[in-house]
């Protein structure tokens, strides 16, 4: 299996659960000071994030479409664990880097972007983390299930084919059917 077949719902879901964590962030905790202006391009990020998230399921559906026709196996995720932890920290490094960003951009000074209620960012992002590392798991796991079933259907046996039913001997005998080659012998 290619290996680009697999790698759009990751992407996909760490862009929807970054946004998701910023905006839950503000949410639970606005900021002072903080102008409109700065988050000015949150409606534009959140038509890409759709976007990106409807390319993923539409993947993930020709996927399952693709695993049910071909049976094709697709590779072992990695454990809830390691795919929560490197989930979490991406999510992490990319809230800090978008606030970091939107102070630079802003023109005034770059601010601590934990402080403020940021700190509130690091137990959202462990949420959203286990979220992106379940749906990863589960997508693999609607995948994998319908490799099973391919292989399933495949392995079962179809209908017995019957030969033609034919009589074990002629119901005629050869002299009635003109076969012989000969008359019997006279005697005298």
């Amino acid at each position: 299996m290619p290996a680009s077949r697999s790698r759009v719902r990751g992407p996909a879901l760490l862009a929807l659960a970054a946004l998701s964590l910023h905006e839950l962030r503000y949410l639970l905790a606005p900021a002072d000071g903080l102008e409109q202006a700065d988050h000015a391009y949150i409606p534009f990020a959140a038509t890409g994030v759709v976007l990106l998230f409807g390319l993923a399921a539409g993947q993930l559906a020709l996927r399952v479409a693709g695993a049910r026709d071909d049976g094709d196996g697709e590779p072992a995720p990695c454990g809830f664990a390691l795919a929560w932890l490197a989930a979490t920290a991406g999510l992490v490094l990319v809230y800090i880097g978008q606030e970091l960003l939107e102070s630079a951009l802003a023109g005034g000074p770059v601010h601590d972007p934990l402080s403020g209620g940021g700190l509130l960012a690091l137990p959202l992002a462990l949420v959203l983390g286990a979220l992106v590392a379940c749906a990863l798991r589960w997508a693999g796991g609607v995948v994998r299930a319908a490799i099973r079933r391919a292989r399933r259907r495949r392995a079962r046996p179809g209908p017995a084919s019957r030969p033609v039913w034919r009589p074990a001997r002629p119901a005629a005998s050869v002299l009635a059917r003109h076969l012989a080659g000969r008359a019997p012998p006279a005697t005298s």
